[in-house]
């Protein structure tokens, strides 16, 4: 919600990739909510840190650049696994 506010009233600008669609995507999809899901995924162990790495790889045509982006940072950034 604050992001549609925040596109309506001109504080911020939607991602070029989104001009002209419809629905949540054109407000969720941004290079902040991008960062959320990549420092949430880095966390992450197993099965949930594969989805997101194999996201990392996947086509254009599959997942928005920006959201690509950060399961490619995820991938690269992840934690390590404590010893113990």
């Amino acid at each position: 919600m604050a992001e549609a506010l925040k596109q309506k009233v001109g504080l911020s600008e939607q991602i070029e990739d989104q001009k002209g669609k419809s629905g949540i995507a054109k407000y969720a999809i941004n290079k902040k909510n991008a960062d959320r899901l990549a420092e949430n995924f880095k966390k992450m162990r197993g099965g949930a840190l594969k989805i997101g790495q194999i996201l990392s790889t996947s086509e254009e045509s599959v997942l928005p650049p920006v959201i690509r982006d950060a399961m490619e940072k995820a991938r690269s950034e992840a934690n390590i696994m404590p010893i113990k």
